[in-house]
C-alpha cells in the first residue's frame, strides 16, 4: 500500500489554513502534519518534521516565503514546495529560490491536488487567474 502524502501548511492567516485543511481533507492519500503561521516556524518546522511536500504563503511574518523556500530547499532538497500565494508578482522569485510550484489561492483543487502529488516536472506555475 502506498503511503500518504505528508503536508505541511506555512500561512499568516488563520482562514487560509482553515481552508486548505477543510479543501485537503478531501483528497485521497494526503496527511495532514503541522501548521506554520510564520516562515521562522516553516523552516523549523520542516527541519523538525521533514515532510513530503509544504504549501508556502509568500507574505507573511518574521521570515517571508520566498526566504522560508530558499532556506528549506538549500537544506532538504527533496521536500516539494509549493508557493501558495494571491500575489502573481512574485512568481520569478519563488521559482529562482526553489519552489518546485507557483499556485495562487483560488486555483482549481484539481491544480492543488496534482502540485502536491503529481510527478515533478519544473518549473510549473499555474493557477492564473487573469
Amino acid at each position: 500500500m502506498k503511503q500518504n502524502v505528508r503536508v505541511l501548511i506555512a500561512d499568516d492567516s488563520p482562514n487560509s489554513r482553515k481552508g486548505l485543511h477543510a479543501l485537503l481533507g478531501t483528497f485521497p492519500g494526503i496527511e495532514l502534519v503541522q501548521d506554520a503561521r510564520d516562515g521562522v516556524e516553516a523552516v523549523n518546522l520542516a527541519q523538525e518534521i521533514q515532510p513530503d511536500v509544504m504549501l508556502v504563503d509568500i507574505k507573511m511574518p518574521r521570515l517571508d516565503g520566498i526566504q522560508a523556500i530558499r532556506q528549506i530547499k538549500k537544506e532538504y532538497p527533496q521536500i516539494r514546495l509549493i508557493a501558495l500565494t494571491i500575489y502573481i508578482n512574485y512568481q520569478r522569485e519563488a521559482m529562482e529560490a526553489g519552489a518546485d510550484f507557483y499556485l495562487l489561492k483560488g486555483c482549481s483543487a484539481q491544480d492543488l491536488y496534482q502540485a502536491i502529488i503529481g510527478p515533478l516536472v519544473k518549473p510549473r506555475m499555474i493557477g492564473w487567474a487573469l
